[in-house]
């Protein structure tokens, strides 16, 4: 594998990661869920249910 194949590779997966879960990129689906004001079920992709471990840490 070369540098420039695997920068590549390494770019594909940053621009996805940005498009699901960017707080700053307005468009990404994170933000899209976060600035959508209905109450209904919505459909999001696997990345956005994941939850951190911080979240499933018992309180101190």
């Amino acid at each position: 594998m070369t540098k420039q194949t695997l920068t590549a590779g390494v770019e594909t997966v940053l621009a996805r990661v940005i498009s699901e879960i960017s707080t700053y990129d307005h468009n990404s689906e994170l933000s899209q869920l976060n600035q959508n004001p209905s109450t209904e079920w919505i459909r999001v992709s696997a990345i956005c249910t994941k939850s951190s471990p911080k979240d499933n840490a018992s309180p101190s």
